[in-house]
């Protein structure tokens, strides 16, 4: 029986490069067979696997044994609120809580120890969580390939004391068009339009497009007002206006760059820098 790949598919990293915590290349990476490392959005190095279990294995391997350059154990026996803290470098950390409260119903409160990772029953719908962050919609396994990944990923945990192989040898590799893996979204694309015509980062342009708090509101209503006295206020008005219609656009285009491969991050890194040459 085939092992899943969704090599040379189309979609968000995570899905296409079968690195279902879209992971950089190190230990737990090169313990489950990564082939290769491709380079995506933002400059990030991620691992690319045989197939979509030993992807979710390393995963897995990852959150019980990534150590720091220091051999501190980076997530283990950490809440998760402390352990998405590192994973994702502190960016967006409260979005990532509540995307793993919202998909397994675990609260940031939550030790990840040793029996918690060994524990399927605790662990898949954890990992399966992240997995649905990173690529931001479901992540295509199926809970029976999870158990495999995980089975694969703690053999002794299981009695085993051996590990699940491949049954087979993997299909050969597509070559995916470097058009598709590298070309950038168009989303951001954009953004950075905007940002040379407005004099604002492309962040702040995106964060215009979903003001969710006083702060975020305040910072946005400054250059406003800077231009309405400039220009005048029908003038702004119909920017803001023109504004809207652009954001409607962008939230189109999100879309379609996951369906056609064009996934670019938003700043919602897991990078731990200081991690790099481990995993």
């Amino acid at each position: 029986m085939a092992l899943p790949s969704f090599l040379g598919t189309k979609g968000p990293a995570s899905i296409r490069f079968n690195n279902a915590g879209a992971m950089y290349p190190g230990p737990s990476a090169r313990k489950f067979g990564s082939i290769r490392t491709e380079i995506i959005g933002g400059g990030h190095k991620i691992a690319v696997f045989p197939n979509a279990i030993a992807g979710a294995a390393a995963l897995f391997d990852l959150m019980l044994n990534g150590k720091s350059p220091a051999g501190k154990y980076r997530y283990r026996n950490k809440t998760i609120r402390d352990a998405i803290a590192v994973w994702s470098g502190g960016n967006y950390v409260q979005s990532y809580l509540n995307m793993i409260e919202r998909y397994s119903s675990f609260p940031p409160d939550t030790v990840l120890s040793v029996e918690f990772l060994q524990d399927p029953a605790r662990a898949i719908p954890f990992a399966r969580a992240m997995a649905h962050h990173e690529a931001g919609k479901a992540y295509p396994l199926n809970a029976k390939d999870w158990e495999r990944a995980h089975v694969l990923a703690f053999p002794d945990a299981y009695g085993t004391g051996e590990a699940i192989v491949a049954e087979d040898e993997p299909p050969p590799l597509p070559t995916p068009a470097k058009d598709v893996l590298r070309k950038s979204s168009r989303k951001w694309k954009l953004l950075n339009w905007l940002r040379s015509l407005f004099g604002i980062g492309a962040g702040g342009t995106a964060t215009f497009s979903v003001v969710d708090s006083l702060n975020t509101a305040q910072s946005v209503m400054g250059p406003v007002k800077s231009f309405a006295l400039v220009w005048g206020v029908p003038l702004t008005i119909i920017v803001c206006v023109g504004g809207f219609v652009v954001v409607q656009v962008i939230k189109a285009m999100t879309e379609e760059d996951y369906d056609d491969g064009r996934y670019q991050p938003t700043g919602e890194s897991h990078v731990d820098t200081e991690a790099l040459a481990l995993d």
